[in-house]
């Protein structure tokens, strides 16, 4: 469940019956499975066990400090867990002027001691320092799932070996056929695997209008889910972390920077899934918004422009000893959905 969204609305003043109203209403929206019993049950455990006048006798540094560890228990650390001095002045109940002045003295003094440190550009954001590893046992096999049964249109998975916990990314001009070849991807795949298609830009008669000479039955397949998302793409997929993700496509008008950022949380949140995301790029050029930063991320990545698809980075090929890295394919599209390739794949 969403415990931060709850803690805030809790420690920021509303009341139980408000914030199980308001939690439905979000569960709802995002198709989860919670009934207003469970949800309520565990509204109670959060305050029972965060009650602010448990800890008000406590000397202020000691809050501050269960507060860092609440936020870690909370948090996958292998992610960066960050919080702000607006959550801790909320959690602990923070009010007067004197209060933060002495709040802020001790989150400084836990930089100094290397606890935490300054996160982002804004001041007031901080870090937890973790310097615990994940170890990998490459004696235990027995988590592993091996290569996994993926189909590409155009036949780009005779190249590659797909393996589970893989971000793909394909990188496209403005109407070049990046939804088309996603449709196609998610048609291909979802006879096999539960397939998730977390889309931006269409809605429930695009969708309609898309698929009906090309996937007409799509609703009556079992394992195909579509949606309407256009950011936190990341939370959706931490919900079904082990099946087929594909986000169409992830929109960003400014601080393209962060893009890398992005989709380095989707990729966190997949376990024994695989996500494959759209993003836009420029005419000419090979990288989508967001730079070189977002080729890196991928271990596949795509170019497409009107008519040309583009294997800009492959790893985990099939065959060794061949190099399908700069491989380019021509293609007619029709009707929206159809793709007809004008020839074999060549380098040019």
């Amino acid at each position: 469940m969403d415990d931060d969204i709850i803690y805030r609305l809790v420690f920021g003043g509303a009341k139980p019956e408000q914030v199980r109203e308001i939690m439905m209403q979000i569960y709802s929206w995002r198709n989860f499975d919670v009934t207003p019993e469970e949800l309520s049950a565990h509204i109670s455990d959060i305050i029972s066990a965060n009650q602010p006048e448990k800890s008000a006798r406590k000397p202020l540094h000691l809050q501050i400090e269960e507060f860092v560890t609440f936020v870690a228990n909370k948090a996958d650390l292998s992610q960066s867990v960050t919080f702000s001095l607006q959550d801790c002045y909320i959690h602990l109940g923070i009010r007067e002027a004197t209060e933060k002045a002495s709040c802020r003295m001790v989150i400084s003094r836990m930089v100094s001691r290397g606890q935490i440190e300054p996160a982002g550009h804004k001041s007031g954001i901080y870090r937890l320092v973790n310097s615990e590893d994940r170890s990998i046992d490459l004696g235990d096999l027995s988590d592993l799932k091996g290569e996994m049964r993926i189909g590409f249109p155009m036949n780009v998975h005779k190249f590659i070996k797909v393996m589970p916990h893989t971000v793909y990314i394909i990188a496209g001009e403005t109407d070049s056929g990046k939804s088309a070849y996603l449709l196609n991807f998610a048609k291909m795949n979802s006879q096999l695997h539960r397939v998730h298609y977390h889309s931006s830009e269409m809605g429930k008669a695009e969708f309609l209008d898309r698929l009906q000479y090309f996937w007409a039955n799509a609703s009556d397949n079992k394992n195909m889910k579509f949606y309407e998302r256009s950011n936190d793409f990341a939370s959706a997929i931490k919900r079904n972390p082990d099946d087929i993700h594909i986000v169409d496509y992830m929109q960003m008008f400014d601080n393209f920077y962060l893009m890398a950022e992005y989709i380095d949380r989707i990729g966190k949140a997949i376990n024994n899934g695989l996500a494959f995301i759209a993003i836009q790029k420029p005419k000419g050029r090979d990288e989508g918004l967001g730079g070189e930063r977002t080729k890196d991320l991928s271990r596949l990545y795509l170019a497409m422009s009107p008519g040309c698809l583009k294997i800009v980075k492959a790893k985990n090929w099939k065959d060794p000893k061949y190099n399908p890295n700069g491989l380019e394919m021509c293609f007619k599209l029709s009707e929206g959905c159809h793709f007809y390739p004008q020839g074999e794949w060549y380098k040019p």
